[in-house]
């Protein structure tokens, strides 16, 4: 049976604060039903990556379905872990990063090679997360944890042989491992990352190697969240029930120009989000509440996009920066 996915673009203001959503695309996804982690737009194609299956799929701009890639294994092109994300290469290629792989696919969403990286013996890291960004001869990659849960979050390695050329980072601020995880995202010389348990925001400046952090969760503090935290998460522990009762989920946090973009929500608030916009300063400059459930931002060619991975629907985002 075909199955429609909806990429919406609605036009509804959210308050006067100068953010909007409009436009209406539909994905034709051609038969599986698809939980949406993340897409991107490479060359007017959107890629997209399913949250629950290892399927790539792939889609015209106006999203009819083109082809899929589906891929489970550890073979080259097959992945062991769900990417976190579609990275578009200045070549036209698509870039795929999963555990200890680089997947390259050409435009047509063919194979070209997977190369090997081993994270423990370069940099004493246990798992890639994504490439960040694309230089002249390097990636910016991140790592989901470190062993000792201090610096090495980030390195830039060669693109032809995956060496590094220099790893950095900056210290945990928590040695918890379940309120060490942290997403990531690079723009203009800086990496801006959260950790996404306790609030804590940190924008790491690469050329000076240096970092400033402010705290966006005041009514709980880190301390208070290590003694209720679970060393796991699991729905049916009386603990894990507690900490998600009373800690906040950062879900995304993103660039948008001079701003950051976060989305929060606790996992007992369901359906629902809220958007908070921040001066890279820290200060908060506003906030909403909004009756869909975005789990994540996606900020291509200066264009914002909100998920709704459970529906699922991509918001279209629209902000007038004047009204800040």
């Amino acid at each position: 049976m075909r199955h429609l996915l909806l990429l919406i673009i609605i036009h509804f203001i959210l308050n006067d604060n100068g953010i909007s959503i409009k436009n209406t695309i539909d994905f034709d996804e051609s038969g599986n039903q698809f939980n949406l982690k993340s897409f991107n737009i490479c060359n007017e194609t959107i890629f997209a990556l399913d949250n629950r299956q290892k399927v790539l799929f792939m889609y015209d701009k106006d999203g009819s379905f083109i082809k899929s890639h589906l891929a489970d294994g550890r073979g080259p092109g097959e992945f062991e872990n769900i990417p976190n994300r579609v990275f578009c290469l200045s070549s036209g290629d698509i870039l795929l990063v999963e555990t200890n792989r680089f997947h390259y696919f050409n435009s047509k969403l063919e194979l070209i090679e997977t190369k090997l990286f081993d994270p423990v013996a370069h940099l004493n890291q246990w798992q890639l997360a994504e490439v960040l960004a694309e230089f002249d001869s390097t990636y910016l990659i991140s790592f989901r944890s470190t062993s000792e849960l201090s610096n090495n979050q980030y390195a830039l390695i060669n693109k032809d042989d995956l060496s590094v050329k220099r790893s950095f980072g900056f210290s945990r601020i928590t040695s918890n491992r379940i309120l060490g995880r942290a997403s990531s995202t690079y723009s203009n010389g800086k990496i801006l990352t959260s950790l996404a348990l306790t609030g804590e925001i940190i924008i790491y400046d690469i050329a000076s190697s240096s970092y400033k952090s402010f705290n966006v969760q005041n009514h709980i503090t880190t301390k208070e969240l290590e003694k209720i935290a679970p060393t796991r998460i699991r729905p049916d522990d009386l603990d894990s029930i507690r900490f998600l009762e009373d800690g906040i989920i950062f879900t995304n946090v993103s660039f948008y120009k001079e701003y950051i973009l976060i989305i929060q929500s606790k996992y007992v608030d369901t359906p629902g989000s809220q958007i908070d916009i921040y001066s890279l300063e820290g200060i908060l400059l506003s906030s909403m509440t909004l009756p869909e459930n975005i789990t994540r931002f996606s900020v291509i060619n200066d264009q914002i996009y909100g998920i709704n991975e459970f529906e699922p629907v991509v918001y279209k985002l629209n902000m007038d920066i004047d009204n800040f």
